[in-house]
């Protein structure tokens, strides 16, 4: 199941950190919308964006 979740939130379920979220919301790379004056993720894109990451640094134990 997916949330909207805000990014300080994404970040402390996820273990991504809060500047690695905004740099990839400003690249693109994670859909954000903006809900109450706060920048609001979905949890599954911020745990796709992890994987994808750990699997480009070549990480052994992706399936976290």
């Amino acid at each position: 199941m997916s949330a909207y979740i805000t990014v300080p939130v994404a970040s402390e379920e996820t273990g991504v950190s809060r500047l690695l979220i905004e740099a990839a919301i400003r690249e693109g790379d994670i859909p954000a919308w903006k809900y109450d004056g706060q920048a609001v993720v979905m949890r599954s894109d911020v745990e796709k964006y992890k994987a994808r990451i750990l699997a480009e640094r070549g990480c052994d134990e992706c399936d976290q």
